[in-house]
């Protein structure tokens, strides 16, 4: 059988060879029959225009020599003329579409005339003016030609009917209009000769053809003949090697068969090998692990990378609900499936198999697409005899089978492990957050913010940035306990801390002391003191508005206030107990004076402060009484003409007197009035301006107004001043 397999390998090697010499002895014929076509068409069109030419040249002497009167009756003797009329007869009489003209692109008779070939015939030999002849294959009518072109050059005699116009015979000047102005050499045209592809390609092509065929043919028939008496020769021999062969084929397919058994036992001991290897990886990311986020998710990803899970999910309850921690493989499901339920309700493990019923028409697709075999889910205890369950493991796999006794087993037995080091961290948490959070309001404690603040005290000494802590204490909070008790107190707290929150910055900490008392630490608010007082007496102004807010206690609304201590500080000049002290003790000051109010540790900056919030008050009413007037400052070009004005806010205070813009701009800047000073500015400038549009100097002045940030804040800010101009 091999000796036959050899021999056939061997004839088709041959076959091969002499196929594929034939194939390029056939292409090498077929590229010379068209070269051979090329030089025939070229061959018979240098002919016809051969012959043209001459009988042209003979006919154009014989007429000059002949001495005939030009006029309208010999004009049809001229060469151009009756040229044209011999190529017509010629197109005629000639039965394969041969035609032959001499054209240019400047004919005196329309028949003369070049088409779109010829043109570009001319223009090539014009390029090219060494060429004396070109041939092409062009497609004109839907049909192949053979265009052949050659040009036609101005000789001598030629002057007298296309020389300079004044020049030539009186009767070509009288009769024709244009093709004149030609220098011997010029191309008047070209000699046209198109001959069909057919005429010359046809016959040769269809020889070709009928050569080929023949010569393919005997070619086949000898090959088959060969093949025939190799496979005669050699068929006893194969018929006895191939009963040897299946002889050894029945041996070998039982070996074989015994083999894979050996093998397919190897295999599963290895891959139960690689689960057990898994599962001690994981196992180490147990003990390693930094964080609970770091324990779920390497623990996922290491079980995915093992080829035996398709998917791995986990997920914990967390407020109730069962949340998806970690999941990596099946296009990273994020959904709760209703296995996963079902195993943390009955607190045990279960193996999904059938996929016909009871799952969703997504979860089906989704089955069919991966190949999904089997669905484990296994339940999280902090130990194994506990009654309830906290999380889900959920793996998925695509092994023919589905998961086998020692996989489920492996799995449970990392479940187990699983759920001990959550609980471990859970405990760890509960732990630090009993150390440093308040357990009714979740905000940080007492040792936190005195941690954070000592930190603040270190960055404020290298940015040279000034912090601030504001000590509040709720007024009359003991009667919301003892008239609806310490639940009710509980939840104002609660509330309280969430209205803080609301009102601060992300980097700001607010922190419960115990009792109704609340810190906040407030970080980077100025680089001078005079800022940072403002900023903090901003945020104690919010601090004290929310606070005034109803809370509503059984249905009903309940009102309380605060009274707030500050204190500031740059650096690490005091201790962060001093600064406790500190604003502990402008807390008290606040309470002792009329509640609902704040008060600086530094006496000259509450000075400053209590200024401040005084002229603020008295601007609110400056507007009404008329206090407020603008004056107008001259701007003037470079000869010291005035081209318009700077409108300026000025206010008289009825005991003060002239107060400067750059104390109250500041203060409206920081209080929101701005927009209200900034509308009115404007309004007197318009009103201004319609006062000066009488004036013969002061109407073409412009008005500059000045304009805060805090107004382009405002969304309406342009729709505004639309309408005031209007």
């Amino acid at each position: 059988m091999h000796s036959f397999n050899l021999t056939k390998q061997l004839f088709w090697i041959i076959t091969s060879f002499i196929v594929g010499a034939a194939l390029i002895i056939s292409l090498y014929l077929y590229q010379q029959i068209q070269e051979l076509i090329q030089d025939r068409a070229l061959s018979r069109s240098k002919t016809l225009q051969t012959y043209f030419i001459s009988m042209r040249y003979v006919y154009h002497h014989r007429f000059l020599q002949s001495g005939l009167d030009l006029n309208d009756s010999t004009v049809g003797f001229l060469p151009a003329h009756a040229s044209v009329a011999i190529s017509d007869e010629f197109a005629k009489r000639s039965s394969d579409g041969i035609t032959i003209r001499n054209v240019t692109d400047r004919p005196r008779n329309p028949s003369n005339k070049a088409d779109r070939f010829e043109i570009a015939a001319m223009h090539f030999f014009e390029k090219y003016p060494n060429r004396k002849e070109n041939l092409t294959l062009i497609n004109q009518n839907g049909q192949k030609y053979f265009f052949f072109s050659a040009p036609l050059k101005i000789e001598p005699y030629c002057i007298q009917c296309h020389g300079k116009k004044e020049e030539v015979l009186p009767f070509i000047a009288k009769r024709y209009d244009k093709a004149y102005g030609y220098n011997v050499g010029d191309i008047r045209g070209v000699t046209s000769i198109k001959i069909p592809h057919k005429v010359i390609a046809d016959e040769m092509i269809a020889m070709f053809w009928k050569e080929m065929l023949l010569a393919w043919s005997l070619m086949i028939s000898l090959l088959a003949v060969i093949y025939y008496t190799i496979r005669q020769i050699t068929h006893k021999d194969v018929e006895a090697k191939r009963w040897l062969e299946s002889e050894v084929q029945i041996r070998t397919e039982e070996l074989k068969k015994t083999t894979k058994n050996l093998e397919d036992s190897n295999l599963y001991q290895q891959h139960l090998y690689s689960i057990l290897r898994t599962v001690a990886d994981s196992n180490q990311i147990l003990i390693t692990a930094q964080s609970l986020e770091e324990l779920i998710d390497k623990t996922a990803l290491c079980l995915v990378e093992n080829k035996t899970f398709l998917s791995v999910k986990i997920s914990l309850l967390e407020n109730e609900i069962l949340t998806v921690k970690a999941s990596y493989g099946v296009d990273n499901e994020h959904t709760i499936l209703p296995i996963e339920h079902i195993a943390l309700e009955r607190n045990t493990s279960i193996i999904l198999t059938d996929f016909s019923a009871d799952i969703s028409e997504e979860c089906r697709q989704k089955v069919k697409k991966y190949g999904i075999t089997a669905v484990y889910a296994a339940v999280l205890r902090k130990d194994t005899f506990a009654t309830e369950a906290f999380g889900v493991m959920m793996i998925c796999t695509a092994q023919e089978n589905g998961f086998t006794a020692e996989e489920t087993a492996m799995i449970d037995e990392l479940s187990g492990d699983l759920g001990f080091a959550i609980n471990s961290f859970y405990q760890k948490d509960n732990i630090i957050k009993l150390s440093f959070y308040d357990p009714l309001t979740e905000l940080p404690n007492r040792r936190l913010l005195m941690e954070r603040l000592s930190q603040a005290m270190l960055s404020s000494a290298r940015t040279l940035q000034y912090g601030g802590l504001l000590f509040i204490d709720l007024d009359n909070f003991k009667v919301i306990n003892d008239l609806k008790g310490h639940i009710t107190g509980d939840e104002v707290l609660r509330e309280t801390g969430k209205r803080l929150l609301s009102i601060l910055r992300q980097t700001d900490i607010v922190a419960r002391f115990g009792g109704d008392e609340f810190v906040i630490l407030i970080e980077n608010i100025g680089s001078t003191q005079q800022d940072a007082a403002s900023a903090i007496q901003t945020t104690s102004n919010k601090i004290l508005e929310v606070a005034k807010d109803p809370f509503v206690i059984d249905q009903n609304p309940f009102y309380l206030s605060a009274s707030i201590g500050i204190v500031l500080f740059k650096g690490n000049d005091s201790t962060a107990d001093q600064l406790f002290s500190y604003a502990d003790s402008a807390m008290y000051a606040a309470k002792k004076s009329v509640r609902n109010t704040t008060r600086f540790y530094d006496s000259t900056l509450q000075e400053t402060i209590t200024e401040q919030a005084h002229l603020i008050h008295d601007l609110r009413s400056a507007l009404s009484l008329d206090q407020l007037f603008v004056v107008y400052q001259e701007q003037v070009d470079i000869q010291g003409v005035t081209e318009g004005v700077e409108a300026l806010m000025r206010w008289e205070h009825p005991s003060r007197g002239l107060i400067a813009p750059s104390t109250f701009i500041p203060l409206a800047e920081s209080s929101g009035m701005i927009i209200t000073l900034g509308d009115w500015i404007f309004n007197e400038v318009t009103k201004q301006i319609e006062e000066w549009n009488s004036h013969p100097v002061k109407c073409n002045w412009r008005i500059s107004v000045n304009v805060s940030p805090k107004q382009f804040e405002d969304d309406d800010y342009v729709s505004k001043l639309q309408k005031q101009i209007a």
